[in-house]
């Protein structure tokens, strides 16, 4: 059975919409938690709605998104689509030009939608900071997966 939500090929082109979007180069880290808050956006009340459904697992998904995006990322570098660059203390990706021209084709109402929620997940994990904001999704992961098994 094929899976629909979470592939490497679904998170590449979601990856592809952040690093087009982010005005900075992004690691591993910012974007698998930026994915998430766009992609969940009602959750964290930055959207009227969750772009991939409402769920009961969704807090579930955030672990296995980190590996899924590492491995988005570098099919991006092997396409040719992102390079990756020092930034900081670490590895940093950028759209390549030909990963801005792929961007600039994706005329979907998802893509659009995607990208008007990754402005404001940026905002959002920003203001927060990063790390406060992994591990609040990771104790509400914890909570929903609790209350899963009542």
């Amino acid at each position: 059975m094929s899976r629909i939500f979470n592939t490497r090929f679904e998170l590449s082109l979601r990856v592809l919409i952040l690093l087009n979007v982010s005005k900075i180069a992004l690691d591993l880290e910012t974007t698998y938690v930026v994915d998430f808050v766009a992609t969940y956006g009602r959750t964290f009340s930055i959207s009227d709605i969750n772009l991939n459904g409402d769920n009961q697992f969704k807090f579930s998904e955030f672990a296995v998104r980190h590996e899924i995006v590492r491995a988005a990322l570098k099919e991006l570098v092997l396409k040719g689509y992102a390079q990756p660059i020092v930034a900081g203390d670490g590895i940093g990706y950028v759209p390549t030009k030909a990963g801005s021209a792929y961007f600039e084709s994706l005329q979907t109402a998802y893509a659009t939608s995607y990208a008007a929620c990754a402005h404001k997940a940026f905002a959002y994990v920003a203001e927060r900071g990063l790390q406060p904001l992994i591990d609040e999704i990771n104790r509400l992961s914890r909570r929903s997966a609790t209350e899963v098994r009542k």
